[in-house]
């Protein structure tokens, strides 16, 4: 397994992650069947699971092309994800190549057993506070705006 601090400091990025079979040094063997968080675009697939990709808006055409950008096949069912924004995955990482039959790469980089991570980021506190100060502006300016007013 990973340690705690990897995964808590910052997901895997799909744009980090090289779009060629890299050598046994690369550093990207270290995460090679460890459980992961990977973040980058969803694009579903027909047949269930999908791909992450580094980039958004990717037309059909680079979808499953590995070395166009950086992606991630992501194998297994997961529910409905959205597609207008980056989403964190969690899943067993691996590197696993495939090639079709003139020897293209049409596959690299997997996520198996893939879990969304649910970000526990809530706006509630920060719309406490901005509500807060707020009101107190608007008592402030109230208050100083008031004529003075001299006793009978």
């Amino acid at each position: 397994m990973l340690n705690s601090c990897f995964l808590a400091a910052a997901p895997l990025l799909v744009s980090d992650l090289p779009p060629y079979l890299p050598d046994s040094s690369h550093t990207i063997w270290h995460y090679q069947n460890q459980s992961l968080h990977v973040r980058g675009f969803w694009y579903p697939q027909e047949i269930g699971g999908g791909i992450l990709a580094s980039a958004p808006h990717l037309k059909s055409c680079c979808v499953g092309v590995p070395e166009k950008t950086g992606q991630v096949l992501v194998k297994g069912e997961i529910s409905a994800l959205s597609i207008d924004r980056a989403v964190t995955l969690t899943g067993i990482f691996k590197i696993d190549p495939l090639y079709n039959v003139e020897g293209k790469l049409i596959q690299l980089y997997v996520l198996e057993s893939p879990q969304e991570v649910v970000s526990a980021f809530s706006w509630w506190p920060f719309m406490t506070i901005a509500l807060s100060l707020l009101g107190m502006l608007f008592l402030f300016k109230r208050e100083f705006a008031k004529p003075d007013r001299k006793p009978h």
